[in-house]
């Protein structure tokens, strides 16, 4: 029997050492993660019932909406919104099938993700909600356009176009 420090012959005569041989070959070879097979397809189903894939979808852009709206509320130390709402969002994330709706809860987990950093930076500093959070302020004024968006213009915003068209036209 060779021990594991054998010589081997190589193509052109020259001898390895095996244990080199494999040094080289861990070297240049990727490092591969062992994932369990038998349950590898467990949750994608290209046909998931779609009434369940919305009431999934809405479920989680409704978790999403209220996490930004109470964003303050959640950064404050003694509040548990943001436990419940990650709660709710794993309960929900067990129900998605489709790669489009994972999307949305790895949206939503990023957002908590943010919130929570938030939340520990203020907890170490002592802050207390003291200042203007400049992110807050940025996601209430898209909200803001965007309701803002869809409503009819007033009597002055249709004269004031109307004065900027002939005098651009001029």
């Amino acid at each position: 029997m060779k021990s594991r420090n054998a010589l081997i012959s190589g193509d052109r005569g020259s001898k390895i050492n095996i244990a080199d041989q494999e040094f080289r070959n861990s070297q240049t070879s990727r490092r591969r993660s062992i994932e369990n097979e038998n349950n590898s397809d467990e949750n994608y189903d290209p046909d998931q019932n779609i009434e369940e894939r919305r009431k999934v979808r809405k479920g989680l852009r409704d978790l999403n909406r209220i996490l930004v709206e109470r964003r303050n509320e959640y950064l404050n130390p003694s509040s548990t919104g943001l436990e419940d709402t990650i709660t709710q969002a794993n309960t929900l994330s067990r129900q998605v099938k489709q790669t489009s709706d994972a999307t949305i809860d790895s949206n939503l987990l990023v957002t908590a993700a943010d919130i929570t950093y938030k939340r520990t930076i203020a907890i170490i500093s002592g802050e207390t909600g003291q200042g203007m959070d400049l992110d807050d302020f940025i996601n209430k004024c898209k909200a803001y356009i965007r309701l803002g968006e869809g409503s009819a213009p007033t009597q002055g915003q249709k004269k004031s176009g109307i004065k900027l068209r002939n005098r651009g036209g001029s």
